[in-house]
This record gives structure tokens, sequence and C-alpha cells, in this order.
């Protein structure tokens, strides 16, 4: 049984950043099973969140593996041509932010396709 949260005051609806990190993973495994959040005020913040227009930003509507590919590219790059070692670091972080990236679009993509307009009547 999923204990309900309460429900939060007109005023200051709850995000799903402050659900914390155990009430969110619940809402992705959920979505990934094609499943909704059985409880109403978790499942209106997730509906929020995968919503939001930063999700629809050009970074964000990029292929997840692109820029991953791009740091990798970076990194053989600097490592054939013989450039300094520091620059590697660069290439290392293009690939980890892109991964984050990618988990974050594709997490929020499920997330979307699971909640629909008929999921938050209060949000």
């Amino acid at each position: 049984m999923i204990p309900l949260m309460t429900p939060p005051t007109a005023d200051t609806p709850i995000t799903f950043k402050s659900l914390g990190r155990e009430k969110r993973s619940e809402v992705l495994r959920l979505a990934n099973r094609g499943e909704r959040h059985p409880d109403p005020v978790v499942a209106a913040a997730a509906y929020r969140w995968s919503h939001a227009e930063r999700w629809n930003t050009l970074a964000n509507r990029l292929p997840g593996w692109l820029l991953p590919s791009v740091g990798i590219v970076f990194i053989i790059l600097i490592v054939v041509t013989g450039l300094p070692a520091v620059f590697i670091i660069g290439g290392a972080l293009v690939v980890v932010l892109g991964c984050l990236g990618w988990i974050s679009t594709s997490s929020a993509r499920a997330v979307r396709a699971v909640y629909s307009e008929q999921t938050t009547t209060e949000a």
C-alpha cells in the first residue's frame, strides 16, 4: 500500500523536486511500466514536471545520444592531435552532462506518455 501525501494548499502546490528521491523514483518506475501513481497529489506534481516548458527547448528536442557522441569525438580528437590532457576533462564533462540530459529527457517523456490532461484537475 502506497501512503498518500497530504494535499498542498491552494497557493503552494507540491513540486516534483519536493517529492523526495523515493517518490520520484516510484513515479518514474511506474511510468516506465505504463502506470500512473495512485496518489493524486504526486500524480499532479509529476504531470506539471513532465509538461514544463523547459522540455520543449531545442536542447531537449535533439536526440539524446548526440551530446555524449560529440564529447567522445572531442576526446578522440584531443588524443589524436596531442593537445594537452587537461582538455580531456572538458570532453568527459560533455559526455557526462549529455548522458544526464539524455536520462532526464527520456524520464520526462515516459511520465508525459502516462499522464494525460485529466490527471490534474487541481494543478
